[in-house]
Formats: C-alpha cells, sequence, structure tokens
C-alpha cells in the first residue's frame, strides 16, 4: 500500500494564482512563494509512480471543446513527481476568465493490480471563485467522459471514485481549472487552499488503503480524509502563537472522520521551541475527536504533551470515541481527557509528562479525566480494559465529584508494582476466573460467544470432564491455563448446520491456549479445534487419539496460529492433525498463516494438508504425510517421519540456508 502527497497553499493578491501537484502528489495555488512537502512513495509491494506535463510542444494533444477552441497540448517531457519536489503548477497573476490544464499520469510499476483512490481536503476564501474538471484521458489522447466546469468546493467528492490500474499499466488524466469570469473584487487577496493525497492498495479483497505520514501537514491531510495512517517518522507539531484564549484549550489536530493510526514505533509531540522558557495563555491539545469520529491508535509509538512549564493535554474527546490499544502517552496534565463522548483504553503507558511531574507531580490525579459535570450525567464516558498508569489507580481516580470512582471495566482489575525510583505502576489486567468443574468452566466462558470486547483468562484447577465446547467470537480474547489438567469436550459447538467443534474461534479474536490436554469425549466432535482467530499453542497437548470420528483434531482457515514449545498434536489413525486451508471463497479475505516455531519440541502425529495459505516449520518432529495442493510450506528446521515425498520433492521446501540430511527414511532439517 502506498501514498503520494503533497500540499498545496494558494492566495490571489489581485486575484494572482498559482496551482501545485495532483496524481502522484497534489496541486496548489499561490502567489510568492511555493510550500510543498516532498512526494513520497510508500512502498510495501506495491510500486506507483507519478508524472505531470505541463503545457508545451511535441507531446500529448487533449482535445476538449467544451473547454478550449484549440486543443491542450502537452510538453513532451514531464516531471517525475518522485524525484522533484517542484510545483506542477505555478502561475503569477491568474485572473477572471483565465483557464489551463496540466496532463497527469500515475504509473502502476510494480507486479500487483492495485486501486488507487484520492482524497482532497480543501478550504480557503477563493474557493468559491475556481472551478475544474478532471477527466480522463485515453492512449490516443482522446478524453472519456463529458467535460464539465464542476465548482471547486466540489473536488473533495473525487474521494468516492476508485480507479483500477492494472500492473505496468498508466492512468491519465488532464486537470483542466480555471476562475469564473463572475469572480468580483470580494475575491481579492483570498486564499484557496487544496492537499492531496493518492492512495493505492492490492485489488486482493480486504486491502486497505493506508497513507503514511511523515510531517505535520501530512498527518493533518490524512486525518482529515480519515481511513488508515501509519507514521512514517517523528512528528512535531507546532501551534498558534497568536491564539489568546486562556478560557480555551486550543485543539492542534482534528479528527472529525473515522481514523486509524499505526503508530509504528514514531512519535508525534509538541513543537518544544514553541514552549520552551515561554508562558502561553491556552491549553494546547494534541488531538481532538468530534462527534460521529472514531480515532483507534495501535501499536508502539508516543504521543507526548510535553509543554515545559504550561498546561497541555494529549487527546481531548470532544464527542467522539477513542481506542487507545497501545503506545505510550503522557500529559501535562491530562493524557487523555474526555469532554463528551467516550475513551476505552486496552493497552498503553499513561504518564506525566516530564516538567509538571517534576514540578507538580499531584496533578496525575488528572492524567485520565472526564469533566465532572459530564461525567456525572453519562455524557462522558472512560472505560479501561487494559494498560498501565503511573501513579494513579484507575480503579481509584480522584479526577472526578470530589470521590474516588473507578474507570476499570467491569471483568477486569488492577495490579500495581513500585519501582525503584519510587513510582507505583497500576496494571489494567483481566480478572483471572478458576474452573473445577464442566459448570464453572461454562460460567467463566461467558460473553465470549457474542462479539464484542470481552477479556478473559481462565485457570483450570483440575481435571474436568464433558464440557461444553469452547466459542470466542469477534472482538474477544481467550487464555486458558489448563494447570497441567485434562479437559474433555463433550457437547459440539459450532456454525447453523455445523455443530461438530470442540472450539469454534472466529476470526478477530485472539486465543492462547497453555500447560495442559484438551481432548474428545464422545462421538459427536468432529473437528477439535476449528479455528479462525489469531492462536497461539504452547505446551499444550490436543489429543484425539481413538476417536475415529475426529477428522480434523486442528482446521485453520484463517489468522495466525503458533505452535511452540511442547506442543503435541495427536490425530486418530490416517486423519489430519491440522490443515492449512483456502478459505477465501467462503469470504475470507486471505487463507491463514501456521508457523510452528523454534521452540517446539513438541510432536505432531497426523496428516497435516495445506491447500493455501502459509505453513512455517522451524522445529519439532512430526510423523504423517504432509499433503501439499495449493499454498506455501516453508522448512528451516524439525525431524520428519513417513512424509510421503521422496528426498527429492522434500528438499524442495526446504528454505535457503538450511539443508536435509535421511537416515532410514527420516528427514532431518538443521542450518546450514
Amino acid at each position: 500500500m502506498k501514498s503520494i502527497k503533497r500540499s498545496i497553499v494558494a492566495c490571489g493578491a489581485a486575484l494572482a494564482v498559482s496551482a501545485a501537484a495532483f496524481a502522484g502528489t497534489t496541486f496548489a495555488w499561490f502567489t510568492d512563494s511555493i510550500t510543498n512537502e516532498g512526494n513520497r512513495i510508500q512502498a510495501g509491494s506495491l510500486k506507483i509512480g507519478g508524472y505531470a506535463y505541463d503545457l508545451g510542444e511535441g507531446g500529448m494533444s487533449v482535445s476538449v471543446p467544451e473547454a478550449s477552441d484549440t486543443p491542450f497540448v502537452f510538453e513532451a517531457e514531464g516531471m517525475n513527481l518522485k524525484t522533484s519536489s517542484d510545483p506542477i503548477v505555478n502561475e503569477n497573476n491568474f485572473a477572471p476568465g483565465d483557464i489551463n490544464a496540466k496532463l497527469l499520469e500515475v504509473v502502476n510499476e510494480g507486479s500487483l493490480d492495485a486501486m488507487v483512490k484520492l482524497n482532497f481536503v480543501i478550504g480557503g476564501s477563493l474557493t468559491d471563485a475556481l472551478w475544474f474538471d478532471f477527466v480522463a484521458v485515453a492512449d490516443d489522447g482522446t478524453v472519456t467522459g463529458q467535460f464539465m466546469q464542476r465548482p471547486m468546493s466540489s473536488i473533495s467528492e473525487l474521494a468516492a471514485r476508485e480507479f483500477e490500474i492494472s500492473a505496468n499499466e498508466t492512468l491519465r488524466f488532464a486537470l483542466i481549472y480555471g476562475m469564473n469570469t463572475s469572480a468580483g473584487n470580494e475575491y481579492q487577496d483570498g486564499v484557496f487552499t487544496a492537499d492531496v493525497t493518492i492512495l493505492a492498495k492490492q485489488t486482493a479483497e480486504g486491502a486497505d488503503y493506508v497513507a503514511a505520514a511523515t510531517s505535520e501537514s501530512e498527518l493533518k491531510t490524512a486525518l482529515a480524509s480519515g481511513g488508515n495512517v501509519t507514521l512514517a517518522g517523528d512528528i512535531s507539531v507546532a501551534t498558534d502563537k497568536e491564539y489568546n484564549d486562556p478560557e480555551r484549550a486550543l485543539p492542534l489536530m482534528d479528527v472529525r472522520k473515522d481514523t486509524v493510526i499505526e503508530l509504528n514505533g514514531q512519535t508525534v509531540a509538541l513543537n518544544p521551541e514553541d514552549y520552551t522558557d515561554i508562558s502561553i495563555p491556552y491549553t494546547p491539545v494534541l488531538f481532538a475527536v468530534y462527534d460521529g469520529a472514531t480515532l483507534t491508535l495501535n501499536g508502539e509509538g508516543t504521543v507526548n504533551a510535553e509543554a515545559a512549564m504550561n498546561n497541555s493535554y494529549g487527546i481531548n474527546v470532544m464527542g467522539g470515541t477513542l481506542v487507545i490499544n497501545g503506545g505510550e502517552y503522557y500529559g501535562a496534565m491530562s493524557a487523555v481527557q474526555v469532554q463528551t463522548g467516550k475513551a476505552i483504553i486496552n493497552g498503553g503507558f499513561f504518564d506525566l509528562a516530564p516538567t509538571v511531574k517534576k514540578v507538580a507531580p499531584q496533578y496525575v490525579t488528572y492524567l485520565i479525566n472526564g469533566i465532572d459535570d459530564n461525567f456525572a450525567n453519562g455524557s462522558a464516558e472512560i472505560e479501561i480494559r487494559g494498560g498501565t498508569f503511573v501513579n494513579v489507580n484507575p480503579a481509584e481516580s480522584w479526577s472526578e465529584i470530589e470521590k474516588p470512582i473507578s474507570f476499570v471495566a467491569d471483568g477486569y482489575t488492577v495490579i500495581s508494582e513500585k519501582k525503584s525510583n519510587g513510582d507505583v505502576w497500576y496494571t489494567v489486567v483481566p480478572v483471572e476466573e478458576s474452573a473445577d468443574s464442566a459448570q464453572s468452566f461454562a460460567n467463566a466462558l461467558t460473553g465470549l460467544d457474542v462479539a464484542g470486547n470481552v477479556e478473559k483468562v481462565i485457570n483450570v484447577e483440575s481435571d474436568i470432564t464433558g464440557i461444553t465446547g469452547i466459542k470466542t467470537a469477534a472482538g474477544n480474547d481467550l487464555t486458558v491455563n489448563f494447570g497441567g489438567n485434562t479437559v474433555t469436550v463433550a457437547q459440539p459447538v459450532g456454525s447453523p448446520n455445523t455443530v461438530t467443534n470442540g472450539m469454534q474461534l472466529l476470526r478477530d479474536s485472539v486465543v492462547t491456549l497453555s500447560n495442559g490436554t484438551y481432548k474428545p469425549a464422545g462421538p459427536l466432535i468432529q473437528i477439535l479445534v476449528q479455528n479462525y482467530c489469531n492462536l497461539t499453542l504452547k505446551d499444550v497437548t490436543l489429543d484425539a487419539r481413538g476417536f475415529s470420528n475426529v477428522s480434523y483434531v486442528l482446521s485453520n482457515n484463517f489468522g495466525t496460529t503458533t505452535i511452540t514449545g511442547r506442543t503435541n498434536i495427536y490425530a486418530p489413525t490416517g486423519k489430519v492433525a491440522f490443515d492449512v486451508y483456502d478459505y477465501t471463497e467462503g469470504g475470507y479475505p486471505t487463507p491463514p498463516t501456521v508457523i510452528v516455531d523454534e521452540n517446539m519440541t513438541g510432536t505432531i502425529e497426523g496428516e497435516i494438508e495445506v491447500t493455501g495459505g502459509t505453513l512455517i516449520i522451524k522445529a519439532g518432529t512430526f510423523n504423517g504425510i504432509i499433503e501439499m495442493t495449493g499454498g506455501n510450506l516453508i522448512i528451516m528446521g524439525g525431524t520428519f517421519k513417513n512424509t510421503g515425498m521422496d528426498f527429492e520433492t522434500f528438499q524442495e521446501y526446504v528454505a535457503d540456508g538450511y539443508v536435509v540430511t535421511e537416515g532410514n527414511g527420516v528427514y532431518t532439517v538443521t542450518a546450514e
């Protein structure tokens, strides 16, 4: 996935206008200076190029009779938007009635077919004086579609259009723009601004557009467009030094559309030069989340509202929803404040910014804060299901209504740890539940089979027989520590007409099974574990030996399965230990991945079927046929018996840098 972005600024002194960049960058309008962000290609598995052509000689001729009596003839050599930071259009004295055009190309230079779309953010008092059209151009210069002078204010509507571009194919567009002849003196000294981001993604179902941001302006443009954003560099956010309202906070970056930010190990912080040795009369806010929008923050990275001796907030929720799944957050004094709306904290690390922590540590009370009256009447909500909070217990917060309250969600609790520097870290974790009978085990599973945000940790205290199977739905997490015990499943779970599973672990849930044994207890179980989620098996045994009704011990249809430690999988004679099944025809965007990692010391007995996806084997002992009808098999270690493959065939699946040796029909793979 990739983005190419350039920003534009325009003004009209005596209606002087200039324009810059599109289709691989942007276009902009301004008189005396050019402020462009550099063109950037976010690579991944796609490779998109962008080129722009001025009017000139020797190049393509494009006839648009509705716009001009004569064809637009472009220069032969265009500007490579990857390597040039020059504006595409740089005009002076643009006036009412003027018209111009640029030829723009988007080239798929990669090997994958792609979908391309454009997101615009526009503004300025000059907007209503301008018109444009954006028309597709065929290889022979023919314009497809009907030309129409469209109000410049409608250019953002292009974001709804997607263009498919095959590998090695070029898309061409003519950007034709002008100023209305009716534009009057009220537009003198007006300003028009426009930022455009061009996004590309694979054509595969489930692929997402992802914008990459390396600067404040790129991040603001991405936030205005919404969607998925990956931070590709540390970002310093400036403030308005002329702003002067001590009664109000000043949001520096607005979130008004649903947005997911992958922090990607980067930092978003206030520009220290704006605050060092300076007293500011207001409270800057890095992110403001408005009504109707959800901001989700994922991964490792930092949101730092350090502002020297000044008050500042990291994130202020103003009617929207905030979801924090990871990262570090520093506030002065609030890392997260909910004015109205809701904050859901599933993870992350929260502390005061360094200066306020040093000079006024008592303000840690407001590290996570809801506006008192709104919190009391329910219009401001805070729900904490994870994360670590320094020197403030989110289950006993004094930030609200003159009494301690709990922000911690039902089913969660807080553990504390005192550090050597005197700090106390309060960490929110799921309440651990114990099970020593089929009924108590069933009680502990309550809520997991309905999509939501349930997280369960179950400790098995003794052998348990005859349970009803385990089912997890999207958004839920389950950890089962069998405690060295054996649990048998008698009553199956599953989807309608396929209630045959000892476990059904649905897409977008996360499950870890460890330290014990899970096995069938009767003839109704045909698949012991049916998996569509991200599953980890550690020091656990899945044992279906003697139960010929079990066709698959472990069936993997989606997500990533990791097999590690002393994990054993035993299938009945002639049946399948596990598969890697291509279920894309069933509506799943990608086949699964199964990883038998380097810490695997257990045994897999039974057939292994690979019809799609990827199986990576790094260690372990395997006894059974490996049937390859699709997908990928990468072997980087392990011992293999009765694979059904001759030596040469088996060797084809051994990764570079590894060797296979044979002894008595047993293949052993080791590093070179």
